[in-house]
C-alpha cells in the first residue's frame, strides 16, 4: 500500500475519465492523493483556469469522492498548513502547478515531499512477524548470476540464513542461501520489513527457467492455495454484474496479478444475521467472495492482503480473510 498519491492532469485539457477513475481508487483505498497540473508553461491562462475549476467541481460534487475540498498550493505557508492534514479519511487534496520546463512548482512539490509525515509503520508493526518477501523482478547480471528483487512486508532476514522461495512454475518450492545482498545499492548483512531489498542466490540454468511472477521467499516451508475468501466490496458507477461461476476478472494481489473465477458469494443478513448465498451481487454491494484461480494454479496468499478486482477498470477492492491451502 502506497503512503500518498500524485495524480497528474494535464493543465490544457479537461481531467479525462481515467483520472476520475485513479481518483475513486485512491479514495476507496484510503490513499491521501495530490494533484499536479502539469505543463502550465504553455497552457493559456483561460484554460488553465477551467481544468482548475473541473478538478474541483469533480472533487466536491462527484458522489463517489466524498465531497473533498480541493486546496492550491503556492506557498511555503501553504505547504506548513497542509502537510499534517493528509491523513486515511482526509478530504482536504493539494493541487500543485508544475512545469518540467521552466521549473514552476518543483519547489513547493519537493518542500511538501519532504515534509509529508510517514503514514505506514512497517519497521515497527511488522518487523515481529514471520519473514515475508514479495518477489517483484527477476534478473540476470553478468559476473553475478541470478538477482531477485522485492520488498520485505514482514520480519528480518539476516546473512547466512536460508530462504524458501516459490511457488516455481511447476508449482514448486526450492531452498536456497543467498550470496549477496543490497539495500539501495550497499551491501547488508541484514534487512528487515520495508526495505526494498535485492538478493543474489545461486541457482542453476535449469531452475532459472522455472521462475515466474508472484513468488515469495520465508524462512520456513510455506503452502500454497488455489482458492480465497476475500470481503469485497464493488464501486459504484460500474456496469458491471458478478455472476456466481460465471465470471472471471483479473485479480492483483499485492505483488501477484492472477484471473480467478468466482465460485461462491455469501452476503450479510440486515434482518436475521448470518449470511445468505446469492448468485448476483451488483455495485455498490459488500459481499465474502470466493475466488477460484483460473487453471487451477497455485500460488502464496495469506489473510491480510489486499485484493483488487479489474475487468478493463478497477471493479471492486477489499481483503483476503481465509486461504483455502492445497
Amino acid at each position: 500500500m502506497a503512503d500518498y498519491a500524485l495524480v497528474l492532469v494535464n493543465a490544457g485539457q479537461p481531467p479525462t475519465h481515467m483520472t476520475v477513475h485513479h481518483l475513486k481508487l485512491c479514495r476507496n483505498m484510503g490513499i491521501p492523493v495530490i494533484i499536479l497540473l502539469t505543463k502550465s508553461d504553455q497552457t493559456p491562462e483561460h484554460v488553465f483556469q477551467s481544468t482548475k475549476q473541473e478538478i474541483s467541481r469533480i472533487l466536491k460534487s462527484h458522489p463517489d469522492l466524498g465531497q473533498q475540498r480541493p486546496f492550491v498550493v503556492k506557498t511555503q505557508k501553504d505547504v506548513d498548513t497542509i502537510q499534517h492534514k493528509l491523513t486515511n479519511s482526509a478530504e482536504l487534496v493539494p493541487i500543485i502547478s508544475v512545469s518540467c520546463v521552466t521549473g514552476e512548482g518543483m519547489n513547493i512539490l519537493q518542500q511538501l515531499l519532504a515534509n509529508l509525515p510517514q503514514r505506514r509503520r512497517q519497521a515497527t508493526k511488522q518487523r515481529s512477524k514471520p519473514f515475508e518477501y514479495l518477489v517483484e523482478e527477476i534478473f540476470q547480471v553478468h559476473g553475478v548470476g541470478t538477482v531477485i528483487s522485492g520488498v520485505v512486508t514482514r520480519g528480518e532476514w539476516k546473512k547466512g540464513e536460508a530462504l524458501y522461495i516459490g511457488p516455481l512454475k511447476d508449482g514448486t518450492i526450492f531452498q536456497v542461501v543467498p550470496k549477496s545482498t543490497q539495500v539501495a545499492q550497499t551491501f547488508v548483512d541484514r534487512v528487515w520489513a520495508g526495505h526494498s531489498v535485492c538478493f543474489a542466490i545461486p541457482i542453476s540454468r535449469g531452475l532459472r527457467t522455472l521462475f515466474g511472477k508472484g513468488m515469495v521467499a520465508k524462512k520456513a516451508p510455506f503452502q500454497l492455495s488455489e482458492e480465497f475468501v476475500a470481503d469485497i466490496y464493488l464501486t459504484r458507477g460500474n456496469t458491471v454484474t458478478i455472476t456466481k461461476n460465471r465470471f472471471t476478472p483479473m485479480l492483483h494481489i499485492l505483488h501477484n496479478k492472477q484471473a480467478g473465477k468466482v465460485v461462491d458469494i455469501l452476503v450479510r443478513d440486515p434482518v436475521h444475521g448470518g449470511a445468505i448465498s446469492k448468485t448476483i451481487i451488483r455495485p455498490g454491494d459488500r459481499a465474502s467472495v470466493t475466488f477460484r484461480l483460473f487453471n487451477e494454479k497455485s500460488f502464496f496468499v495469506r489473510p491480510g492482503m489486499r485484493v483488487i478486482l479489474r475487468q478493463g477498470h478497477i471493479l471492486g477492492y477489499g481483503v483476503v480473510v481465509l486461504s483455502k491451502l492445497v
